[in-house]
């Protein structure tokens, strides 16, 4: 049994070399609770960070060092407090939720890919061959956003009207199996962006339910 945390959720992923220092860092927000998305059978959608805050990074990278991490790809997860807690600290306080010494599931590593301009398949091998990336230092950075749509939700828009607005943003759109639209929906969008403002209306534009 787990205490409730009033908390929103952010990663700090990272491929760590041998001496344990951060080859590529990111991280996904989660901004609303996975538990109510799967009960209540809602819209789900969570993204990449085009960069990750300061104290997200240095919550990672401690964690790193305390758990003696080295030549791993790695997935830790935390809170952000939303309001003040009696012992966790004030409001914004990142709170540690779990460590993964592995690269987060599904679709993210793909995320990872279009959010960075990279491969993390070949960054996780140049690691292990070379204990460095080859990939440029200076490659654009994005958005980029997952959206899982169910079929028992009535949606203002339908998925023509998305592929037609949104053609030159989305780099995924796949219907999921049983076994996976259970958790994240029946048909998935990816879809990057350089602006948090215009994913931002992406989402609104997706989720949008008729009244």
């Amino acid at each position: 049994m787990e205490e409730f945390v009033p908390g929103e959720i952010f990663s700090y992923d990272a491929i760590i070399d041998s001496n344990g220092q951060p080859l590529l860092e990111t991280g996904n927000n989660t901004p609303r609770s996975i538990m109510e998305i799967v009960n209540n059978q809602e819209s789900c959608f969570f993204y990449i960070e085009k960069q990750i805050k300061d104290d997200l990074r240095e919550a990672g990278r401690r964690c790193v060092d305390a758990f003696g991490i080295r030549s791993r790809f790695i997935h830790f997860e935390f809170f952000r407090l939303l309001e003040d807690h009696a012992y966790l600290g004030k409001k914004g306080t990142i709170v540690s939720l779990e460590a993964n010494l592995r690269p987060s599931g599904g679709f993210t590593p793909d995320m990872i890919n279009y959010a960075n301009s990279t491969d993390v398949y070949k960054d996780w091998a140049d690691m292990i061959t070379f204990d460095r990336l080859s990939s440029k230092d200076n490659a654009e950075k994005f958005y980029c956003v997952s959206v899982g749509l169910r079929d028992s939700r009535h949606y203002v828009h339908t998925q023509e009207e998305i592929l037609q607005k949104y053609a030159d943003k989305i780099v995924l759109r796949q219907r999921l199996p049983e076994v996976l639209a259970h958790g994240m929906g029946d048909n998935l969008y990816l879809a990057k962006f350089s602006d948090k403002k215009e994913m931002d209306e992406f989402i609104r534009f997706l989720i949008q339910e008729e009244v």
